[in-house]
């Protein structure tokens, strides 16, 4: 089998990091669909009896996560304040903390 391989790569820097216009993917994202566009052509090609006996080989909560999308995660008290404070305000009382514990005050 020969060896086409040195003509085809791409080409790298001293560090072995990919060139700017280079690719590491020389062929491209392959032909034809995915398995999630194939997969939904599958079920809209399918009859309602068929369709029926797939989903019934399916948990209740995927099939809802299927028709709705998982359900939202928000975190919050009984108040209705989040519980999780925003990433600023987290980096904001570390760095109070890191401030009195080097300034000793």
């Amino acid at each position: 089998m020969p060896d086409n391989q040195a003509e085809n790569k791409p080409k790298r820097n001293a560090k072995g990091q990919l060139l700017p216009g280079s690719s590491g993917n020389l062929k491209g994202r392959p032909v034809g669909t995915t398995l999630k566009e194939y997969q939904a052509q599958k079920y809209r090609a399918m009859s309602p009896e068929e369709k029926e006996k797939e989903l019934a080989r399916m948990s209740y909560e995927l099939r809802w996560k299927m028709a709705e999308g998982a359900p939202g995660q928000e975190v919050t008290g009984k108040d209705g304040k989040d519980l999780i404070p925003e990433p600023s305000e987290l980096v904001k009382k570390l760095a109070e903390k890191l401030d009195k514990a080097f300034t000793n005050d």
